[in-house]
């Protein structure tokens, strides 16, 4: 008995051991974050020597949960400190494009309210005062700047294709450009098609997609813009038809590996459109986001591939605080907020609360030079990953090696609810 209890000593002062090397790298070595609000400079990174974004072309930044205030904010902070410090340009978003053409053209100065936008976005997540704020300062940034100056603002995601054929019909009879005949038929068919249509339709897609070909070389061929208006049309029509065309192939084979590629897709045909000194910022969920393979093959997989280093893949992780999570009574969805008021045992969190910042970002590039750092980033703990039905208070997250997911993370040690737009939500969100 003396024995085992020897043992179980020995090893409970092993992990203890490698517990505090840890916590102490990260009180010397994690980049702080001063606030979690969007409107404050990133005074301590960009005085950093790390300069952990060296030679980033693209930076994903996912979130833990769907439904968290400070992801959000932070979020915003970031992308602000990359337009204004390393020329990022492009802004995409885990929506959908059709819903999100407005919102491009009210931050480049055109029509309507940072409220009005965000309540058009085509997921409800988005629908709140942090997203509102952010359009509202991409707006404000883009006045008076020349038009490849400008933040431009892009839904990536492939869960519909509404009003596509809207923005690329327009786009057609505005400058009477030639196509092929039937070609709006076309449009308006493959837009309209659901996961509910019926089989026989769907057979038509192959067939669509030949005809969707054709009318990319038409728009390109057959139109010459003239200035910077012209050319952000041209560029809308462009996508839009891109969007379309990931749509259908979507429709053909719907599952997570064919929406990650296809997000993956939409991503590289902006950032080659606007050319190779563009940059981008990938605005997405964890899961999105992970240069790594575990269940499904990511969009971020996709993009280190292509990208190497020059794709940076950002993390978010949370200790506690005030969570959302959606739940059925009496068969009918409704949303609760739950005081989380510990880290969950056995995850990376746990340990990243033991150290003093309530904000800091740990680069791995930097941490993997340190053995216990090391053994800790691949050492398999769980890692909190709650997507669109948010928090659920007997999820305890899922097995992973940090290192292998992303490029870094960012440790948030108080979470709370985002501030919903009322009239843009759910009755039963209105109020959390």
């Amino acid at each position: 008995m003396k024995h085992i209890y020897a043992i179980a000593l020995l090893c409970f002062s092993f992990t203890y051991a490698q517990e505090t090397a840890v916590t102490n790298w990260i009180n010397q070595n994690a980049i702080t974050i001063e606030d979690a609000g969007q409107e404050t400079p990133l005074t301590t990174l960009k005085n950093s020597t790390s300069n952990i974004f060296k030679n980033v072309r693209l930076f994903g930044f996912g979130e833990a949960t769907h439904y968290t205030k400070e992801f959000f904010d932070l979020k915003a902070k970031f992308l602000k400190h990359l337009v204004e410090n390393e020329g990022v340009t492009l802004f995409m978003m885990e929506d959908i494009y059709g819903y999100s053409a407005d919102v491009n053209r009210f931050v480049a100065g055109g029509e309507g309210d940072a409220r009005q936008m965000a309540g058009k976005l085509g997921f409800t997540l988005w629908h709140n005062e942090e997203i509102m704020n952010l359009l509202y300062w991409m707006r404000t940034y883009n006045n008076g700047k020349p038009t490849d100056k400008q933040v431009k603002f892009y839904a990536v995601d492939c869960q519909s294709a509404a009003i596509t054929n809207v923005v690329i019909r327009q786009f057609i009879n505005k400058y009477n450009i030639k196509t092929q005949e039937g070609i709006g038929a076309v449009l308006d068919s493959c837009a309209i098609l659901s996961f509910s249509t019926k089989k026989e339709h769907v057979a038509k897609l192959t067939v669509y997609q030949k005809q969707l070909e054709t009318l990319k070389t038409d728009l390109t061929n057959n139109f010459t813009p003239k200035d910077s208006l012209q050319i952000a049309d041209l560029s809308e029509a462009l996508y839009a038809l891109n969007v379309l065309n990931g749509y259908t192939n979507f429709l053909l084979k719907p599952d997570q590996d064919t929406r990650d590629k296809i997000m993956a897709d939409n991503v590289s045909w902006l950032m080659e459109y606007y050319g190779a000194d563009s940059k981008g910022f990938i605005w997405a969920h964890n899961a999105h986001i992970a240069k790594h393979a575990n269940k499904f093959y990511r969009m971020g997989i996709h993009l280190k591939e292509k990208y190497g280093d020059a794709f940076y893949s950002m993390g978010f992780t949370y200790a506690k605080g005030k969570l959302i999570g959606m739940t059925k009574r009496d068969k009918k969805i409704v949303w609760l907020t739950y005081d989380l008021n510990e880290p969950v045992k056995k995850t990376y969190a746990e340990v990243f609360n033991t150290a003093n910042a309530p904000l800091y970002i740990i680069n791995f590039k930097d941490a993997l030079q340190n053995p216990a750092m090391k053994t800790f980033l691949n050492s398999n703990l769980l890692i909190m990953d709650e997507a669109n039905g948010g928090h659920y208070p007997r999820y305890n997250g899922k097995k992973e090696k940090l290192a292998e997911l992303y490029d870094g993370i960012i440790f948030v040690k108080d979470v709370s609810v985002p501030v919903y737009i009322k009239e843009s939500v759910p009755e039963n969100m209105r109020n959390l």
